[in-house]
């Protein structure tokens, strides 16, 4: 178990959480490297939603003349969201690979 972890670069006990949880149908657990790039991500998705808020509430207060903004702020949160999505397969794809790999 514990050579099996090591290779997946998990605590022992990481890894067995991470093996039931599987098992359960449970996607398994992000390392430190995929929780920092999804921090990353999510921080940005939060400034452009702030941004896209801001729009909104100065074209409902008549304050903005053009709808350009709202939908370039659209943009920005559509391309991110579809990163985190990919990103989001390939680390759970990346994870269990590393964890079969290791548990051989």
């Amino acid at each position: 178990m514990k050579s099996a972890a090591n290779g997946a670069g998990m605590s022992v006990s990481g890894f067995i959480r991470s093996l039931a949880c599987e098992g359960a149908g449970i996607r398994p657990f992000l390392n430190d490297a995929d929780r920092a790039i999804l921090q990353l991500l999510a921080a940005d998705l939060r400034a452009v939603g702030n941004g896209l808020n801001q729009a909104v509430r100065a074209l409902n207060t008549g304050r903005l003349r053009t709808v350009s903004d709202i939908a370039a702020s659209a943009d920005d949160a559509r391309a991110i969201s579809l990163t985190v999505a990919a990103e989001l397969s390939q680390m759970t794809k990346r994870a269990g690979t590393a964890r079969r790999l290791g548990a051989r």
